[in-house]
């Protein structure tokens, strides 16, 4: 259910140009997927989701994470966007020996 959600609220932003910010739209996709409106609306007013929210929010800047999907490799490598598998193998590598994970690092 959260995967339909998720991609029913990317796709009316994207391929429908709406705005998901509008309370409205993102009510109807509820309802268009058949989910329960009271438990959505009970999450949606829920003030500890907005903190946890927010949380991330707060802890992406402070890390100068700007876009999605973001990835932290050892605590200080960062890799953001949509990236080429060999940058994630580049980075991965940085942290076995060779010897350790030889099918990692062989090209």
């Amino acid at each position: 259910v959260d995967t339909e959600f998720a991609q029913s609220a990317f796709d009316a932003y994207f391929k429908e140009n709406m705005d998901t910010t509008d309370p409205s739209v993102l009510n109807d996709i509820v309802s268009d997927l058949g989910l329960d409106m009271g438990e959505y609306s009970s999450c949606v007013g829920d003030a500890t989701i907005g903190d946890v929210i927010q949380a991330e929010v707060d802890l992406a800047k402070e890390l100068a994470i700007t876009g999605t999907p973001a990835f932290i490799v050892d605590c200080d490598k960062k890799l953001v966007g949509a990236l080429p598998r060999e940058m994630f193998l580049d980075a991965f590598c940085l942290l076995f020996e060779e010897s350790e994970r030889p099918e990692l690092c062989t090209a």
